[in-house]
């Protein structure tokens, strides 16, 4: 998280969820606002996983597995929905 801070850091990470996620997910997902819900997806994978793995927020950590990828498939899923 401190490395988050770093400029050089930040821009390689940034460089590489707008490669992987706005640029090449993107150019695969239909309708509008493409690169905007491809990336919207990077921050919900990052967002879960970091609350679950790395803050260890009560019920992201407490739920099972299935449950828990129950929700965030659903989430995902309205992102990269065309409408």
């Amino acid at each position: 998280m401190a490395a988050a801070n770093d400029e050089t850091v930040r821009e390689i990470i940034r460089d590489r969820i707008e490669d992987s996620f706005g640029t090449v997910l993107a150019a695969r997902l239909p309708g509008p606002d493409a690169a905007l819900r491809a990336e919207l997806l990077a921050a919900l994978v990052a967002g879960v996983g970091f609350l679950r793995d790395k803050i260890g927020t009560g019920e992201p950590v407490a739920v099972d597995e299935a449950t828990l990828l129950g929700y965030v498939g659903r989430m995902a899923a309205t992102l990269l929905d065309e409408s």
